[in-house]
């Protein structure tokens, strides 16, 4: 059967995902570990779980894989086969936390992979011989399946003195729209730019790639257009944006992040985490308060990188959420400001809103992670109860190209953002059996068919190389279609870095830390801009680089 990488999908799933095609199958949910009894006569592995928006349903059903496959297989003296359990929260370990903890195996995210993997203290075990070394299971090795960075980054010193983590899967914050809301009402823009309402005999437009003909036509280029069809959406009596009101701070601001990426491009974006090569579209405020772009590049190092606080993207970005968020309040949903409005709140108020099941008006977007429909299974589910047509599998939503901030940047690639951080390492100090059956289960977790069936399961990409048939794909849903397809033209942009300066001063330097208020405390674009005196996009851009010159760590 013909193979298709994940991120080299072929243009039938594109048009798939464009004409809505559904299929059975597919789901995230919250599945549990293994709740038996431990079994004395066969190995104990204990896993930990940082269970989030995905689940771990992917992850029980991994672990009845292993066990089958090793179920005669001694790992230790006296026992035969292996029994696997895991436990999970949302919490982070220091490297001082896995060495003394009880845990074997860690699948987790957002934790500072190089405290933790300092071979001197020793908290976890080396993975060189699974990572580069041939695999039991399959023919290619994981080492094959990572991009460069990654093997920079989870192999020390490129690898030389060892690998102590494995990738595990990606996600980053963006928008999504309902599509069978957007057919019902016209929310498409015609190939001059104007939202046509009526779809008969109009060609759609280009869409931010500026290709005739896949899957973004119809959706807006440019950040005016995007706005001149918000416009329409709410004259139209329905509500352009829903997001979390308890988590609103972080979620804008993390979108923020995806926005200037996504007009800095891979090159220039990776500069706020190398401080190594030239940044090209820098500039400043004139005059009469217009961003103004350097006359010459300028070349970047640990001594200047605040010169990165004056890229393009950000000055773009910040005006896109002011405009977002001071539109008015009937741009976003009612409980957008409200601090007990949890995401699964903000979910579930956007899944029933265009529904028999809500008086809530319908909401057009929704600000969130590519996980948000695995988190939302459990109300899919009691939806699809009442009415089929509200499954997973039938409900039309899909992951939003981002508009270009100027029209000179319709056409270029939209940038994929990874925040996760996620990986895989295994407790260092565990006996020989257990420490074998640890290493073999990671390697086991990384094989093709354990990538292909976390994607199935939870409908998200792992953060490896690998190939889906089309009959894989045929379980998706048709948001994660989307999130296929969209990756398929899109470059990646992976928010590491093995940078020593970087490291030193993540906190200060990661991307979404170049936003902050005039006063030189850390304050995130939407609550600047909605405070009771609001600042400009202006005033904020200039504050950023004030700030960030200040700093004492540039050298």
């Amino acid at each position: 059967m013909k193979k298709r990488s994940l991120r080299t999908l072929s243009a039938v799933l594109a048009a798939a995902a464009l004409t809505g095609v559904t299929a059975c199958g597919g789901g995230g949910g919250n599945g549990g570990g293994n709740n038996e009894p431990a079994d004395s006569s066969k190995t104990q592995l204990l896993i930990w779980d940082y269970k989030a928006g995905y689940g771990d349903a992917w992850l029980t059903k991994l672990e009845r894989d292993f066990e089958e496959q090793f179920k005669d297989y001694s790992f230790e003296e006296g026992k035969v086969g292996v029994q696997v359990k895991h436990e999970g929260d949302m919490k982070e370990f220091s490297a001082t936390d896995v060495k003394n903890g009880q845990y074997d195996i860690y699948f987790t995210e957002g934790m500072d992979f190089r405290a933790m993997s300092n071979p001197a203290f020793g908290a976890l075990e080396d993975l060189t011989s699974i990572v580069t070394g041939k695999s039991e299971f399959e023919d290619k090795t994981i080492y094959e399946k990572m991009t460069d960075l990654q093997k920079n980054f989870y192999g020390l010193n490129n690898g030389e003195s060892g690998f102590y983590g494995i990738p595990h899967y990606e996600g980053g914050w963006g928008l999504s729209y309902d599509r069978d809301l957007f057919d019902e009402r016209g929310y498409y823009l015609d190939v001059n730019g104007d939202v046509i309402l009526d779809r008969e005999g109009v060609e759609l437009g280009y869409g931010p790639d500026g290709k005739k003909g896949t899957f973004d036509d119809g959706l807006p280029q440019t950040y005016d257009q995007f706005f001149n069809l918000c416009e329409e959406i709410y004259g139209q009596g329905d509500i352009p944006f829903c997001w979390s009101g308890m988590y609103a701070t972080p979620y804008i601001n993390q979108l923020y992040d995806t926005l200037v990426a996504d007009y800095e491009g891979v090159e220039q974006m990776s500069l706020n985490l190398t401080f190594d090569g030239v940044a090209t579209d820098l500039g400043t405020i004139d005059e009469s308060g217009k961003f103004v772009l350097d006359a010459e590049p300028t070349t970047i190092t640990f001594a200047n990188g605040y010169e990165l606080s004056r890229q393009a993207g950000k000055y773009y970005a910040l005006e896109f959420i002011r405009k977002m968020v001071t539109s008015g309040t009937g741009w976003y949903n009612k409980d957008g400001m409200k601090p007990s409005f949890t995401h699964w709140d903000a979910q579930s108020s956007y899944l029933k809103s265009n529904t028999t099941f809500s008086d809530e008006k319908p909401m057009a977007m929704l600000v969130d992670g590519p996980w948000w429909e695995a988190e939302a299974t459990e109300v899919f589910n009691n939806m699809a109860k009442r009415n089929s047509a509200y499954s997973k599998q039938n409900r039309n939503f899909s992951w939003m190209p981002l508009p270009k901030a100027t029209a000179d940047k319709i056409g270029q690639k939209s940038v994929y953002t990874d925040t996760m951080r996620a990986f895989i390492c295994v407790k260092a100090g565990l006996k020989d059996g257990v420490k074998n059956a640890a290493l073999k289960f990671a390697q086991f977790a990384c094989t093709d068919r354990a990538l292909v069936e976390f994607t199935q399961i939870t409908g998200a990409q792992k953060a490896l190389k690998y190939e889906m048939s089309e009959k894989d794909m045929s379980v998706l849903s048709p948001f994660a279609k989307s999130i296929a397809v969209f990756k398929e033209n899109a470059d990646g942009f992976d928010e590491i870095s093995y940078n020593p300066n970087y490291i030193q001063n993540r906190k200060d330097l990661l991307p979404a830390s170049g936003a902050y208020a005039a006063s030189s405390t850390y304050t995130m674009p939407i609550t600047a801009f909605v405070q009771t005196n609001p600042m400009s996009a202006v005033d904020y851009f200039k504050s950023m680089y004030t700030y960030s010159k200040a700093k004492s760590f540039w050298k």
